[in-house]
Formats: C-alpha cells, structure tokens, sequence
C-alpha cells in the first residue's frame, strides 16, 4: 500500500512507459532516456518515503549497442546492461537464434537437482510422480516465452524424470512409462504450451500478427514444429496423427478445452 501512490505519479508522469510492479520488483519498457528519468523519480519517492533503493539488483535490457550507450552515458555501470533480462522468472532475450542463456541454463540444474532429491524420498510410486508434475518439471518448464529448451536440454530433463519416477516403479518401455505419467511430466510439453496460449490470448489480429514470428509467436512455431505439427498457414496447424487444429483464440466456436486436448494428442 505503501508504494500506491509513487505507482499512480510514475503512471501519469511518464505515460509512454509501460511499467508493471510487483510488490517492490518494477519493470519499465520505453525510450532509454525516459527509463532513466523515471528511475530518477522513483529514488526521489523512495528517498521521500524513507525507503533505501537495490541499485545492485538492477539490471537493463538493451535492444542494440546505441540503447547501451545511452544507458551508460545516463551512469548506469556497464556490468548491469546485457541482451537478456529476466523479470518474474521470465527471460527475454534480444537475440534470435539463440541458445539457453545463463538464467534459463540455472533453472534446470536446479530442477535435476530436485528430481535427485525426490528420487530419495521413501514414497510411493503415485506421490513420487505427483510431486514431479506438481513441482520439479512445473518450475523447469516455467518462463520459455521468447525461446524453447533445446532438444538436448528437454532429453536430459527426461532422463532424470525417468530414473526419478523408475525408482520405485519401473515396468514397461520408458517411452509408455512417459506416457503413463503424462504430458504435465514433460519439460518439452509443458515448456511449449504456456507460450502458445499466452500467444494467443495477448494478439487481437491473429493473421497479422503471426507474420512477426517474433517472441511468443516465434518461440510457439518453434515448438509445434518440434511436436510433429506442419504449418498450414496463420495458427493453422495440421498434425498426421491428429488432424488439422486452428489456433484462433477469438473463434466464437472455438473451445480452449478442445485446442488443449488437441496439443496433447499431438504429444502423445
């Protein structure tokens, strides 16, 4: 509540920002020279409020080395400026064709290490893949927005699934004993999925705007492609397995729930 009213000034003062704040964490997006006068202010604010600003916590995306410059020349050390920021676990990256950077690398070293863990607890097979849906495989796949795991990144994953949730329960091929645990246990599924809907729900102009192939949109081609899926044109896909499907979020006959059921088809 504290922080409301510094929120609705920064709001009005510097209109062709876009800024988002959660709790204390802000996030501003515009003109590098209007970045920086708006982090004037909110020292200002802070100052005001007696509240101490993390300056060491800041960190700037910079489109292209003019953006970088003019933050540098604004006083902002050069170790905090780099191509990919992350923001509420999310990382954005200006670079197309990129590989894993070193946040999004961090995240699923840290989810091997917690599938080792629980393959040490002294619980059933049933609690042990519930617990990978439900925490280590919902985490990793979490923040892929503008880029996809790798394949050889989703295939490690997989493996340490596997002899996680084989501790305790190991019949069958690994390839049914995947399916059996399903699609929420996949890094590749679910790292895919949420940028798709996310895509799909944020265009109001679905042809247009798949002709960007930038972030979401980019980061979902991607990752249809991967699942089997052929381009049929703007969000119309067509699978050999499963038909064509026609990702149109605004279709008045269009049921999410179906879509969904369609994409997991697709995995299987």
């Amino acid at each position: 509540a504290i922080l409301s009213a510094p929120a609705a000034d920064m709001a009005q003062r510097f209109p062709n920002l876009e800024q988002a704040q959660f709790i204390d964490d802000r996030t501003f997006a515009g003109d590098p020279g209007e970045v920086l006068e708006c982090l004037q202010a909110w020292r200002s604010w802070s100052a005001l409020l007696g509240l101490s600003e993390n300056e060491g916590k800041s960190a700037f995306l910079a489109s292209d080395a003019d953006v970088a410059q003019t933050l540098r020349d604004g006083g902002v050390p050069a170790a905090q400026i780099q191509p990919w920021i992350q923001v509420v676990g999310i990382c954005w990256d200006e670079r197309r064709q990129r590989k894993s950077n070193a946040g999004e690398r961090k995240r699923l070293e840290e989810e091997h290490r917690r599938l080792r863990r629980l393959s040490c607890l002294g619980c059933g097979r049933m609690q042990r893949e519930a617990l990978i849906r439900g925490s280590a495989t919902a985490v990793g796949a979490w923040g892929w927005c503008d880029h996809q795991p790798t394949t050889r990144e989703c295939q490690a994953m997989a493996a340490v699934v596997n002899r996680t949730a084989d501790a305790t329960w190991k019949v069958g091929s690994p390839h049914l004993r995947a399916l059996r645990r399903g699609h929420a246990a996949s890094l590749e599924f679910m790292a895919g999925l949420r940028p798709a809907m996310l895509a799909m729900a944020a265009h109001d102009n679905p042809e247009e705007d798949w002709d960007q192939r930038v972030g979401w949109i980019h980061s979902t081609r991607i990752w249809m492609l991967r699942q089997g899926w052929r381009e049929a044109g703007p969000w119309r896909w067509v699978h050999s397995q499963v038909g064509e499907s026609e990702l149109v979020l605004d279709a008045a006959d269009h049921d999410d729930g179906q879509r969904r059921h369609r994409l997991r088809e697709g995995w299987r």
